[in-house]
């Protein structure tokens, strides 16, 4: 069965009463002590035009549903977490979701993924265009699209935009680097540079809609996973961490987000990266979960010669410092 992409970024949820009137009371599950912001996605069974058909009402309300979610990511319960979205909306919403929904997290972010959780969510509506893109210097042309590039010291690329579609911002730093960076009136990482898109020579931009799962930030800043056991982490005689971080998220440059973030990252004895555990963030969850996906994809540990062996995970600490450049 093809399957709906919606990423999707996450935290915690209000306090919800479940009881059986039979049975002894079951609680749900504590919010989580970490937020699932930048670490996983829902997916959504393509049954047809489900979410279409009420498609204006997410973009006109933005509902935002708590969840419970069981066993492989299944959503067990679904329900309002707000009274500002008509109750009909949010009905249809978490039907889809509990028929055909399910939550997804990235191989090696230590969470409490074990049993069930309690997450929340809303939708917000993304736009990619159908043709391809050609930038031109004139942000006054009337086909264009408005958008502000931010150029990192580094030469990077990242678009400040709402509600485009992350493979949209790429196409377009591509092609504003390709035409020579056209509209940049400073240097590399010292401003913005207001830019005119266009997406085809005669016609204006016509875009495709799709919905990308948006999970709330808020509660705790640091994990209550805590840090590993002293026994299990390595010291600076067993070797050292390699890690190279230069590109900055793109989600977080487009909002300015800063934060200074520490992670645990787990290792083989070969000096793989097998697992990454999130334990501070002085700003959210997003950039934690982000440097540990980075960490897991880049990061490796280089042994001394003289290190001892051993089985299984060894952790060793990283305190990064994410800034916006100016």
């Amino acid at each position: 069965m093809a399957r709906r992409i919606l990423a999707a970024t996450a935290l915690l949820a209000l306090p919800w009463a479940s009881a059986s009137a039979q049975t002894s009371p079951v609680p749900n599950p504590p919010p989580l002590p970490w937020g699932l912001d930048g670490a996983g996605k829902i997916t959504v069974a393509d049954e047809g035009p489900l979410l279409p058909s009420f498609g204006f009402a997410l973009e006109r309300y933005a509902p935002k549903v708590d969840l419970i979610i069981a066993d492989a990511g299944r959503i067990d319960q679904c329900g309002a977490a707000d009274q500002l979205v008509p109750g009909a909306v949010v009905e249809q919403l978490c039907e889809v979701l509990k028929r055909a929904g399910r939550v997804e997290f990235p191989a090696g972010v230590e969470l409490p993924a074990n049993g069930r959780l309690r997450i929340q969510a809303s939708a917000r509506p993304l736009y990619t265009p159908k043709q391809p893109i050609r930038v031109v210097a004139n942000a006054s042309d009337k086909h264009a699209v408005q958008a502000e590039i931010r150029e990192g010291p580094d030469g990077s690329c990242g678009l400040l935009s709402r509600n485009l579609a992350d493979g949209f911002e790429d196409a377009i730093c591509k092609a504003w680097i390709a035409k020579g960076r056209p509209g940049r009136p400073n240097p590399a990482g010292t401003g913005g540079s207001a830019i005119g898109v266009v997406v085809d020579d005669q016609a204006p931009p016509v875009f495709t809609r799709s919905f990308e799962w948006v999970f709330s930030e808020g509660g705790p800043t640091a994990s209550s996973l805590g840090d590993p056991e002293a026994r299990v982490t390595l010291a600076a005689a067993d070797g050292r961490l390699v890690i190279t971080m230069t590109d900055y998220p793109s989600r977080a440059l487009r909002a300015r987000m800063e934060a200074r973030v520490k992670v645990w990252i787990g290792f083989d004895r070969t000096g793989k990266a097998l697992s990454c555990r999130p334990v501070e963030s002085s700003n959210g969850a997003y950039l934690a979960n982000v440097t540990c996906l980075a960490m897991l994809r880049r990061a490796r540990f280089e042994f001394a010669a003289d290190a001892a062996s051993f089985s299984g995970i060894r952790y060793v600490s990283k305190a990064v410092r994410w800034a916006v450049p100016e």
